[in-house]
């Protein structure tokens, strides 16, 4: 890729999709195949797909990035790196990965093969991105939450690409971390499988049920994010270091990916866009358009309440609907094949336009803006309704024109000579202005000409017949002796191989399957084991939000906990009140750990290493819980013999990652949420894995504060209820009636939880069984009662099965139930 040439990277979920981006002029194409990729509802291709789709987008100066971007299970691990081969033999520019075990993979199987570390991978800063350049990732898809400063002190701190998303739908949990459609039904969003709970609609509610916007016209898809539209800033953000823009939408229509990349390469040409081209922007799809977090905001800005699907253009106002007819008053064109919906006060109605009428009853090829007109209408709409066009049928038309032309965008030049005499092959060079050449010679001799020899003009003219192929003739020399003719069939054949061997001088030498297996072979038996001596103990942990349960928990007989003081509702933990909890432990034999927040960004992983650097010196420091890259990258950088452990947001769901981070020196691991009993039984038992089996399933984090962005901020807001936000107590209800509790922490970043807490009522000797060597208790949430119950069930399931009475307290303490999680089902 060009050091000065941002790429625009644009999405293939089919092959028109893949047309359509680049005949748009996208630089590149993110796509996936049949299977380990996030967009598992996309059309996709096949293997011979793909190869074609590679073979298609070289052949036009394109490059393709093949999306390999879910949590791989370790019963895939073969089948995956077989679909790598395959890839990579197919002449793909790079894979984009998600799961730390495909990445330690694909650099010991294919090492010159570029990978990206995908968005899911959670990247917010350059200390994460350092890490894993040294894993050999090339490109970091930086976290759609990443404001311009923060990628400008990213860019600061790193040499990697980076990537950014420009436009297209947003999702309201930083992704990677989202277990919403996991949890409630078992598709996960990690495995390609979202089915987009957050698109719902749900009602905020306070401790006692009551619907805190009630009456309001707030809207109830609380969860739904609008568009993201950065085509006027896109010089902001090549200043801020970007190496690429990507555009969202494996999941949308060709046409959608025709318009959105033709305006985007325009605006990254410096072209003046036209209004036609905003509006087309608009109107092939938008749920209203925000900068997202570029800028700052991440509250009611960001937000799309009020519907969670394409919004349309404004397209005018009802007049009149009755007798199956409605009337609107236009503020923009409309014409038969258009989509409309109209908005009502008991929802939306649309309809596709078949006919349209004006007010005279004259039938209509199209109207303009100011007009009334008439349609057939099966739906209900009231005097004064706003209508919308959801769908202009002149842009589909267009868009489709645009990508079954068959056009190849931005041709490659090509030079041609030709050279010889009667009696002598002709000699074809065939040259690219990037020095690539290429030579052929005719089948027969050239034999003097009676009456019509070849001339410069006939040979431009025949040779530039270039057809579907990448290239334009852009030069021919003939230097020819006296006057001579070969037969028109040589020539055209001539053409076509000189332009096949261009082509075939791209291709990459696929490798063995004896060299693959080697591979592997080498990779599995890697050392894996950590260098630390310290390892935790066995047996039942807890993770606590609240400091003060620390002390108690450990007098009740659990050996090992873990603080996590992230949370507002909760006192602060300062470095203090840390240390001294600390040495209270140590001085009890009880193993002591800081959980990091699984989120920080650029101005917090600062803050953290100055906090950690005035912590290291002391000589009763605890072990630290890495909970995701960039505090893992600011623990390991100030000093890298720290005792530390990695939580489950850092997904572990292969003996590929566990391997790399017990070699990375963690002396504990624990296991993904998602992963079911089998799936734990096939990791190596080296008994240094934990897993959660009860409490607080944390199912999204995000950036946005719904609450805060609802009601107001806490410490600002105008109304009694702001005052919640930060205390807890707040719901969201769903349409079933259950109920996810949320928290903020101290970024203001809110956290969604299941409607249940998870609880293994058994499975714990089939967990050790398994080689897991520690079970947790996550009690976020819960009360100084509740964390009792729940140690004591514990303390006594770890020795044996616990009595009637202990699991009758246990119910009592948590009302709202209990799930078993993924633990016997999994997820797909």
């Amino acid at each position: 890729m060009s050091e000065n040439r941002v790429e625009l990277l644009a999405p293939a979920g089919s092959e028109e999709a893949l047309r359509a981006a680049i005949a748009g002029g996208a630089d590149a194409v993110y796509l996936g195949g049949q299977a380990f990729n996030a967009r598992a509802g996309a059309d996709n291709f096949t293997d011979a797909g793909l190869a074609a789709a590679v073979r298609y987008a070289h052949d036009r100066r394109a490059r393709v990035y093949v999306t390999m971007n879910i949590l791989l299970a370790e019963e895939e691990t073969d089948a995956f790196a077989a679909f790598a081969r395959r890839v990579y033999a197919a002449g793909a520019d790079a894979v984009i990965v998600q799961d730390m075990g495909a990445i330690s993979l694909l650099r010991a199987l294919l090492p010159d093969l570029p990978v990206h570390a995908s968005t899911q991978a959670t990247l917010t800063g350059g200390g994460g991105a350092r890490l894993l350049a040294d894993m050999g990732v090339t490109r970091a898809i930086l976290a759609r939450e990443v404001s311009l400063a923060e990628i400008k002190e990213t860019r600061a701190e790193t040499d990697m690409e980076l990537e950014v998303f420009a436009h297209g739908a947003l999702c309201v949990c930083y992704s990677g971390q989202c277990l919403f459609s996991s949890y409630i039904g078992a598709r996960s969003g990690n495995r390609g499988r979202c089915a987009q709970p957050c698109r719902l609609p749900y009602a905020l509610e306070d401790e006692g049920g009551r619907d805190l916007l009630a009456g309001q016209k707030t809207g109830n898809h609380l969860l739904s994010t609008r568009d993201l539209n950065m085509l006027e800033h896109l010089p902001a953000l090549a200043a801020a270091g970007v190496s690429a823009l990507k555009i969202e939408g494996r999941m949308k229509r060709p046409e959608y990916v025709a318009t959105v990349t033709r305006v985007y390469r325009k605006a990254l040409d410096g072209e003046t866009l036209t209004a036609e081209d905003r509006r087309g922007l608009e109107q092939i799809f938008n749920r209203e358009f925000t900068t997202g977090y570029y800028f700052g905001g991440g509250g009611r800005e960001i937000m799309s309440w009020q519907r969670p699907n394409n919004r349309g253009t404004r397209l005018g106002r009802v007049t009149d609907c009755a007798r199956g007819r409605l009337g609107l008053r236009l503020e923009t064109s409309l014409a038969p094949g258009d989509g409309i919906e109209v908005w009502t006060g008991r929802g939306r109605d649309g309809a596709t336009v078949r006919v349209l009428f004006d007010a005279e009853g004259r039938e209509l090829a199209a109207a303009q803006a100011g007009m009334t007109v008439w349609l057939p209408f099966a739906g209900q709409a009231g005097v004064g309704d706003r209508a919308f066009k959801t769908a202009d049928a002149a842009l589909l038309r267009e868009a489709r024109l645009s990508f079954r032309a068959g056009a190849a965008a931005r041709p490659r030049s090509l030079f041609m000579s030709v050279s010889g005499g009667a009696g002598e092959r002709l000699r074809l060079t065939a040259a690219e202005e990037g020095g690539v050449t290429a030579e052929v010679f005719s089948l027969s001799p050239a034999v003097p000409a009676r009456n019509r020899p070849l001339t410069p003009e006939y040979l431009r003219r025949q040779l530039g017949r270039l057809g579907d192929t990448p290239f334009a003739l852009a030069g021919l020399t003939a230097r020819l002796d006296g006057d001579i003719i070969i037969p028109v069939s040589e020539l055209n054949e001539m053409r076509r191989a000189v332009t096949a061997r261009l082509l075939a001088a791209e291709a990459r030498p696929a490798v063995g399957a004896d060299e693959a297996a080697r591979r592997l072979d080498t990779w599995r038996r890697g050392a894996g084991d950590s260098p630390a001596a310290d390892w935790p103990p066995e047996g039942v942990g807890a993770l606590v939000a609240n400091a003060a349960l620390v002390r108690p928990l450990a007098r009740q007989g659990l050996r090992r906990l873990i603080l996590s003081g992230e949370w507002r509702r909760f006192p602060a933990c300062g470095p203090e009140s840390l240390r001294e909890l600390s040495v209270w432990c140590r001085e009890r034999d009880i193993d002591f750990v800081w959980r990091l927040p699984r989120i920080i960004h650029a101005g917090e992983a600062a803050a953290l290493r100055r906090r950690l650097a005035a912590m290291a010196v002391w000589p009763e420091r605890p072990a630290i819980m890495a909970a995701g890259w960039e505090g893992l990258a600011a623990l390991r950088e100030t000093d890298p013999d720290w005792p530390w452990e990695s939580d489950h947001s850092l997904p572990v769901f292969n003996n590929g990652a566990l391997r790399l981070l017990l070699k990375m020196g963690a002396r504990r691991v624990a296991l993904s949420p998602e992963l079911n009993l089998q799936q734990i039984e096939r990791l190596a038992p080296l008994g240094r894995t934990e897993a959660v089996v009860f409490g607080d399933m944390e199912m999204m984090v995000t950036r946005v504060c719904l609450p805060a962005a609802a009601l107001g901020c806490g410490e600002t807001g105008e109304r009694a209820e702001a005052g919640r936000v930060c205390a807890g107590g707040l719901y969201l209800r769903d349409r079933l009636g259950f109920r996810f509790p949320l928290e903020t922490d101290r970024s203001c970043r809110m956290h969604l939880f299941n409607s249940r807490r998870l609880h293994l009522t058994s499975g714990l000797r089939e967990l050790t069984a398994a080689g897991v060597a520690g079970v947790r208790l996550d009690l976020i949430r819960a009360t100084a009662a509740q964390a009792a119950r729940a140690a004591a069930y514990y303390l006594e399931a770890w020795e044996r099965p616990p009595g009637a009475a202990l699991a009758a307290g246990l119910a009592a303490a948590f009302p709202e139930g209990f799930t078993k999680g993924h633990f016997y089902r999994g997820v797909l």
